[in-house]
């Protein structure tokens, strides 16, 4: 599952040279959710909290062009001060620092004897234990820059 962004200006269906320079973006759901949480956090003076809450659904919302523009300003802004660098590195340190939970697969014991798996789990590789979900999700700094220049050449873009 992932979520795909269709620039809304007239001209990406008129021209086959515009296609990629901000008629269309895709990111998977394990990029979308962390790229979406930097946005919602950079421009929350700009989205509304439908914006902000739409975000998380790929059901078509429309996020019109001047905050489009928005965020890709306030996007440049970070790839070029160096800023998203550090923001990424600060939230790769704080994912690393989260405990270790009971496998779910195992219950905790690291191994197996279901349908599926009979002996060592193959969720935690006999550990008993695994990172958080939510480590799951990455971000990461090519994915910012090619948002960055979709939201400045799309004319605004609906979430799909």
């Amino acid at each position: 599952m992932g979520f795909d962004l269709y620039g809304m200006s007239k001209n990406h269906a008129q021209d086959e040279e515009l296609i990629g320079k901000g008629a269309y973006f895709r990111e998977s759901v394990w990029g979308w959710r962390p790229l979406w949480e930097l946005v919602a956090e950079m421009a929350r003076d700009t989205l509304s909290l439908e914006d902000v809450s739409e975000g998380w659904v790929n059901n078509g919302h429309l996020i019109e062009e001047d905050k489009a523009v928005v965020i890709a300003d306030r996007l440049k802004e970070m790839i070029d001060s160096g800023d998203l660098t550090l923001y990424i590195a600060e939230r790769q340190r704080k994912l690393d620092a989260l405990p270790l939970e009971e496998c779910e697969y195992c219950d905790g014991t690291g191994t197996r004897d279901d349908v599926h798996v009979k002996g060592k789990c193959n969720g935690c590789e006999g550990a008993g234990k695994t990172k958080a979900f939510v480590c799951w999700y990455s971000l990461r700094e090519q994915s910012v820059r090619d948002f960055e220049y979709f939201c400045r050449h799309s004319g605004g873009f609906e979430i799909r």
